[in-house]
């Protein structure tokens, strides 16, 4: 990964409040249909994603053996 990456990544949080930031509490819960995400939705995943990786990264530096499972 280069440093430009790293600090996009690191940023993942203020990225997340910025692109949110102005909406309103129905506009952040609005769905467009019953099978498309919420903005509130997409933006739990993304928070989820972040974690998951946070840990991946760690093993990485780390240097564990451990093996790192494959997520969905």
């Amino acid at each position: 990964m280069s440093e430009v990456n790293i600090e996009a990544f690191l940023n993942t949080h203020g990225q997340l409040l910025a692109a949110v930031d102005g909406l309103s509490e129905e506009q952040v819960k609005w769905k467009q249909a019953p099978e498309i995400w919420s903005v509130q939705e997409v933006v739990s995943h993304l928070v989820d994603h972040s974690i998951v990786i946070s840990f991946r990264i760690r093993d990485i530096v780390a240097g564990t053996s451990a093996r790192l499972p494959a997520f969905d």
